[in-house]
């Protein structure tokens, strides 16, 4: 069974290639076996440089740029992201989803290079040129094999990696909930245009509420989205992260004691959710019963 980021990298290493197809650019078709060999690519916001080993010859320079979003664009994408609490789970889950591109697509930006957007191809052996050369063509088919590994490298092209991304995305959901935590009324002040009769509202004296921003059936995505969901869950890079930043507690004299004990409580919790998600999952017995004789 695939992993999901897996199944999401190859995706979106299939729509990079489907990409360059609708551009008239046939990468998969290259095989590098026979020709010019990428000894290293490095993925850089709104570029990707690599080194390419010719079939004969010294080796040349590759650049592929690609546009970067700008800020407007990516206040957009975040506010889409924002808005529907399932795509924040799979961003913070560490996954891509397909269907992400077609919700960044109703923001106005596109993660993949749209058609109108151009993409500047520069080779050292032959300049800029407007059809990609062996060696671009050797470029492109390697960064469609790291997106299988790593889709958030096309995030890096328009501008942000993977943390940059997940950052942003998180600042922005604060600042949101800040908003609204400001916009709110006190609990001990009445609304305004709210009437109060012997300190309490009167039936019908309240403003008309001000329509959600969106519409709320869509908030956790689409149904599709939602089928398609799975957790990752790994065990942490780091053990005891929190509890390693955060210290022995300073509240008790035996700090020592109650931090070691926190730290068997996170070990095991730790341990029944890897347990929990990795179980195999129940088959349901199924018993056939005999018809009652006539």
């Amino acid at each position: 069974m695939q992993e999901p980021r897996e199944q999401n990298g190859r995706w979106w290493s299939r729509r990079w290639r489907q990409m360059l197809a609708e551009r008239g650019v046939q990468a998969e078709n290259y095989t590098t076996g026979n020709g010019a060999r990428v000894k290293r690519l490095e993925v850089l916001p709104g570029r990707a440089v690599a080194m390419v080993q010719p079939r004969t010859g010294d080796a040349c320079m590759v650049e592929v740029r690609i546009p970067t979003w700008s800020e407007a664009d990516w206040e957009r994408a975040l506010e889409t992201l924002g808005h529907q609490a399932l795509y924040g789970a799979h961003l913070m889950a560490g996954e891509l989803p397909p269907d992400l591109e077609s919700a960044l697509g109703q923001a106005g930006v596109s993660l993949l290079p749209a058609p109108q957007e151009a993409i500047v191809q520069i080779c050292s052996c032959c300049g800029e040129i407007d059809a990609p050369c062996e060696h671009v063509l050797a470029v492109y088919r390697a960064l469609g094999e790291l997106l299988a590994d790593n889709p958030w490298l096309l995030l890096r092209l328009r501008g942000k990696d993977q943390q940059q991304a997940l950052h942003a995305l998180r600042l922005h959901r604060e600042r949101k909930g800040n908003q609204q935590d400001d916009a709110s009324p006190a609990d001990d002040q009445p609304a305004p245009g709210t009437k109060q009769v012997n300190g309490r509202d009167a039936p019908g004296g309240a403003e008309t509420p001000e329509p959600l921003d969106t519409d709320p059936a869509a908030f956790w995505g689409s149904a599709r989205a939602q089928e398609e969901y799975r957790p990752f869950i790994v065990p942490p890079a780091v053990e005891l992260a929190l509890l390693r930043r955060l210290g022995p507690p300073a509240f008790t004299h035996a700090s020592i004691d109650a931090y070691e004990t926190l730290a068997e409580i996170y070990r095991q919790v730790s341990r029944e959710a890897l347990a929990l998600a990795y179980a195999a999952d129940p088959v349901s017995e199924t018993t056939d019963q005999e018809e009652p004789p006539s």
